[in-house]
C-alpha cells in the first residue's frame, strides 16, 4: 500500500519537474483578466461554424458530368458491337444431309 503512494508521488514529482522545465514566455499584463473574463462569459473560442448553404451549381455540375457520361456510353458503346446481318434478299445456302445425297 505504501509502495503505491510512493510510485504515484514520484510520477507527480516527474510531472511537476517537466512542467518547471517548460520554456517561459512573456504574457501581456492583462492576460489573466482577459482569461477570467472569457471563462466567466463562457467564451471558449469554439463558436458554432455556420453551415454552408445549398449551392445549385455545386450540385448540378457533377450531375451533368455523370449524365453526359451515361449518355455517351449508350450512344457510342452499341456502335462498337454491330452485328453483321445477312442480306435477306439472298437465298440461304442449302444444307444437304449425307443420307439425302446417298439416295440420289
Amino acid at each position: 500500500m505504501n509502495n503505491y503512494y510512493n510510485e504515484e508521488e514520484s510520477s507527480r514529482n516527474n510531472l511537476i519537474e517537466d512542467l518547471k522545465n517548460l520554456p517561459k514566455i512573456k504574457a501581456p499584463d492583462d492576460f489573466e483578466f482577459n482569461l477570467m473574463t472569457r471563462i466567466q462569459n463562457k467564451n471558449f473560442g469554439n463558436a458554432a461554424q455556420s453551415r454552408e448553404r445549398f449551392n445549385l451549381l455545386k450540385f448540378l455540375a457533377p450531375s451533368a458530368v455523370v449524365a453526359a457520361a451515361v449518355l455517351l456510353f449508350f450512344i457510342f458503346y452499341p456502335k462498337s458491337q454491330l452485328i453483321q446481318t445477312p442480306n435477306l434478299s439472298q437465298q440461304p445456302p442449302s444444307v444437304t444431309t449425307p443420307t439425302a445425297a446417298a439416295q440420289k
